[in-house]
Formats: structure tokens, sequence, C-alpha cells
């Protein structure tokens, strides 16, 4: 017994020191400045574990954000400023099941389109998981804030053919009519796709595995670095014009341009990227490119939010002249 208790007494110093270094006042707090980066804090206290981003394909000055698990079924407008523009229910949600890890926007029969991720299975347990496809709402017909419901046009159920895989990394090729699927707790990650159409359920085809993500090299001290997750994939997304392809993990995010390679994402994936230094943020979640395709936005769980706008136009240029 008194050995039980001294483990257990042990076991609580460390938690307690790890969350300790997780905040400590080493690490700059947000808002975060530098020559390529600029950010503001999300404003909204209803947005506080943000993992999953994506730019709108209605306006570009709307970005739509979704929660992680334990929270409601809503996805959130904001602006680039980090302003809540419209929460949108998403209804008849299985609250118990819902683990929310990415989200995407698309284009398809002329119409604009959110997909909001239910990948998210940290033991690697369930048999299936689900994309939620909306119809991208019009804010302009609705008040700044509003909130309102929105039913799915359709769900996707899907499962891995080699079995369950806890992913939080997806992204839409709409010119291949692909959805990429980049698992997380594999060493080396796995890669998957889907097909980009309107059905209910199918299967995830595996692509191959995908070089780890580079560390970063400045060493970091967080609940995140000592879990080694530091590497792990948890957000990508696909460039406007499909020229090149950001993942994002606990450390930094990462360029991979397809250098004129198409629909080839696997031999893209495992290419040497470009690196986008970020600072040390607690836990980012949550990758997007905008409208241009020269800047790409980055947030994550954990209060204060910030919102980070990364100009990796040089990254790109520098790729292309490779």
């Amino acid at each position: 017994m008194r050995k039980a208790f001294k483990f257990f007494f042990n076991s609580m110093l460390i938690l307690a020191g790890l969350f300790w270094l997780s905040s400590c006042s080493m690490f700059n707090e947000p808002p975060y400045q530098s020559d390529t980066m600029t950010s503001v804090i999300i404003k909204d206290s209803h947005i506080n574990e943000a993992s999953g981003l994506t730019r709108s394909r209605r306006d570009n000055n709307v970005l739509w954000v979704n929660n992680d698990s334990g929270n409601a079924a809503e996805i959130y407008a904001i602006n680039p400023q980090g302003e809540r523009l419209a929460t949108v229910t998403i209804p008849d949600i299985d609250l118990e099941w819902l683990d929310w890890e990415d989200m995407a926007s698309f284009e398809m029969d002329g119409k604009a389109y959110l997909m909001i991720a239910d990948v998210g299975d940290n033991f690697e347990s369930h048999w299936q998981y689900h994309l939620y496809f909306i119809e991208e709402p019009d804010l302009s017909q609705y008040q700044k804030g509003e909130k309102f419901e929105l039913k799915p046009e359709w769900v996707m159920r899907f499962m891995y053919e080699d079995g369950p895989r806890d992913c939080e990394a997806v992204a839409v090729d709409e010119k291949h009519g692909k959805i990429l699927l980049l698992t997380k707790r594999n060493d080396p990650p796995v890669l998957y796709r889907l097909p980009l159409k309107k059905i209910r359920a199918t299967k995830a085809k595996r692509m191959g595995e995908v070089k780890p993500m580079p560390m970063p090299k400045e060493r970091h001290y967080r609940i995140v670095d000592f879990l080694d997750y530091t590497k792990m994939p948890t957000a990508m997304d696909i460039a406007p014009d499909g020229s090149g392809i950001v993942v994002l993990t606990y450390g930094n995010a990462f360029y991979f341009p397809t250098n004129g390679v198409e629909d080839d994402w696997l031999s893209v994936l495992n290419s040497t990227p470009k690196t986008i230094e970020l600072p040390p943020l607690k836990q980012a979640e949550a990758i997007g490119f905008d409208h241009s395709g020269q800047h790409v936005f980055v947030t994550g769980e954990r209060r204060p939010t910030p919102l980070l706008n990364i100009n990796i136009s040089s990254l790109i240029d520098t790729a292309s002249d490779e």
C-alpha cells in the first residue's frame, strides 16, 4: 500500500510539473508577430478547442472553425480579426461519439460545400467514422452573430480497409475528386483516400506510409512534447490551385509543393517539405489556406486561442524555382 501511494504521489508531482512547464512564462503569450506572421485572439469563448479550420468559398473574409470532442455539434464562421460572424448547429448528431477533428471546403456541381470530419479515435477502437457535408450558407442572409441550424446534404460513413485509425488531418482534392486522410498515431503516418462523391458508405483505401514530419530545431517543453506527440500530423489542407499541400504538427507546419506532379499525393508527402516556423503553441490543431494560396491560417486548442496568419509566398516561390 505504501509503495502504491508513493508511486501515485510521484506521478502526481510529475504531472503537476508538466502542467507548470506547459504554461511557464518562458513561452511568449499570443498574439504573435514576425516578418511573415501576424495574429489575433479569437474573441468568442465558445471556440475553446478549435480543431478544424477552412476558408469560405463564398466570402474571402470568412473562415469556418469547429471544436473538438466534448462540445456542441456546431461550426463557427469568423473573420480574420477573430470575430464570430455566425454559429451553425448541425442537428441529429450523437454527441457521445462526436470527435470532429478537421474541416475542408470545396465546390461541386456549382455549389459551395463544407465538410466536417468526425474522424478522431484516440484508442483506435471505432468500427466506422463519419464525414458530414453541408452546403455553405450565404452569411449575407443573416445578422452578424446569428445562430441557425443546417442539416447535412449527405453523410458519408466509412471504415479503413485495414482496421481502425486515429486521424486529425483531412483534405479535399476537388480537382481529382478525392478526400485525403493522414493518420496521427501511426509512426510513420499512413495516407488514405476516399472518393469525393455523394455516397453513404465506403472504405478508405490505403495509399501508403509517409515519412515522419521533421522535429523543430528548438526543443520545447510542453505536455505534447513530453508525450512525444510533437511531430504528429494534426491537420492539413490543399492549396486552392492544387500546387501544394500543408501539414500541421504540434511542432511546426510544413509545405509540400507538387512541382507539377498531378494526383500523386503519396509521392508529394514523401518529398522534402518547406518548414513553416511556428511559435510554441500549446496545441496546434487546425490549418487552412486563404483564398489566394499565399497565406495559411493556423489555430488550435487551449485558450487564449490565437489565429495566426502566415505569409508563405517566399516558400512557394523558392519551391517553384527548384
